[in-house]
């Protein structure tokens, strides 16, 4: 069993944002199709946000731990440190955006036919 801990302390409200909600809004879009034989759109996006609104702003400390076991290796993964730790609500309307990536439409990197003999004469 894994486990890991996080801890968010909210000291007060505040009138300062979150840099998240001052960055572009970058965000994976998927949709299955009705077959189900995969994501109908499945796309790394960039959106244009309007007409943003923000209730209370609250700021405080965070800690995140994850666990050690001999079986597993999370220690590896462990922050460093932690920064602020924020809560708020956060409404918008997407109006537009840019698609960066359609992974479904990235070239095969795969040829299309495997040789017959593989080299050093194996087949």
């Amino acid at each position: 069993m894994l486990s890991f801990g996080l801890t968010i302390h909210l000291v007060e409200p505040t009138t300062g944002l979150p840099r998240a909600v001052l960055e572009p809004f970058v965000h994976t879009r998927l949709w299955p199709t009705i077959e189900a034989s995969g994501p109908g759109v499945h796309e790394l996006t960039t959106a244009t946000i309007t007409d943003p609104h923000i209730g209370t702003v609250w700021r405080g400390d965070s800690r995140l731990s994850l666990c050690t076991t001999d079986a597993h290796e999370l220690g590896a993964f462990a922050p460093v440190e932690t920064g602020t730790a924020w809560a708020l609500q956060l409404g918008f309307s997407v109006t537009a955006g840019t698609i960066h990536e359609r992974p479904d439409e990235r070239p095969d990197e795969r040829p299309d036919e495997l040789p017959d003999e593989l080299p050093g004469g194996q087949p």
